[in-house]
């Protein structure tokens, strides 16, 4: 299951994407979805909770299409297990901080004590789930800063935050606040990566039982790196997460701003 995925580029590139609904009630159903995707120096995102048992009365099987540019995207299907299924509910989260707007998608759970839960003193959860939590536990830490730090202190305190939110549970995430896509593997379930490198063909595929996703790469001539909870295409070089460890995704590429 594709629960989460993640683009990156330098150059903005032109996405399709679309979810396939559950085909029946043997079908384990998802209880949301959502995406966000920064172009030019905005974000904008789209999401749902999804009431699936009058879908699949209604015989409805796939979304429509979504279109749209960007050079950093974020999605998630969310099978919910803390909260319930509600919008509040559904990833990514957004929030604003440092005069930027940050989303948030994670898949795992956490065992969120009292003692981090009060912690949070300026970033409060709208929704109940485990997940919210953990991206108002980052952004108050980053907040500390009071600017925007660089790059490396941003990735640091990021990564130093998930090792300690991860000792609870699993917690595998993205973040990003537009031009830097960061990605947390803690070791639940799986995460992938891979980076694809010009020259292209005018368009990249890649689908299994859950999503279909089209990258229009006619006249892209820089890498592309994606982010997925399990490889959804077998022309990739996919490469596995090693755990604990932060990877952040800069034009394309990964950048090692911490080890």
């Amino acid at each position: 299951m594709t629960q989460l995925l993640g683009i990156n580029t330098e150059e903005e590139i032109n996405v399709s994407f679309s979810f396939r609904m559950a085909s029946s009630f043997e079908e384990k159903a998802p209880d949301g979805w959502g995406y966000a995707f920064f172009s030019g120096t905005e974000w904008q995102s789209f999401k749902e909770s999804l009431d699936m048992e009058k879908i699949l009365r209604l015989g409805v099987k796939t979304m429509s299409s979504h279109e749209f540019i960007c050079k950093t995207f974020m999605s998630h299907i969310r099978y919910a297990t803390l909260g319930k299924v509600t919008y509040d509910n559904t990833h990514p989260f957004d929030k604003d901080l440092f005069d930027s707007r940050w989303f948030f998608a994670h898949h795992g759970h956490l065992r969120l004590y009292r003692h981090i839960v009060n912690s949070m003193e300026y970033f409060k959860p709208i929704g109940d789930t485990d997940s919210e939590t953990a991206f108002c536990v980052i952004l108050e830490e980053l907040r500390k800063y009071g600017r925007l730090p660089s790059d490396k202190d941003l990735a640091g305190t990021v990564l130093k935050t998930a090792k300690e939110l991860s000792t609870q549970g699993g917690l595998n995430f993205l973040i990003s606040n537009g031009e830097v896509l960061h990605a947390f593997y803690s070791g639940y379930k799986s995460m992938f990566y891979t980076t694809i490198r010009p020259p292209f063909e005018d368009e990249i595929v890649g689908e299994n039982d859950q999503l279909k996703i089209i990258l229009k790469t006619r006249d892209i001539q820089t890498p592309i790196s994606i982010i997925a909870t399990e490889p959804f295409s077998d022309e990739f070089d996919w490469k596995e997460f090693e755990i604990g460890t932060l990877y952040s995704f800069k034009n394309g590429q990964r950048i090692k701003f911490v080890y």
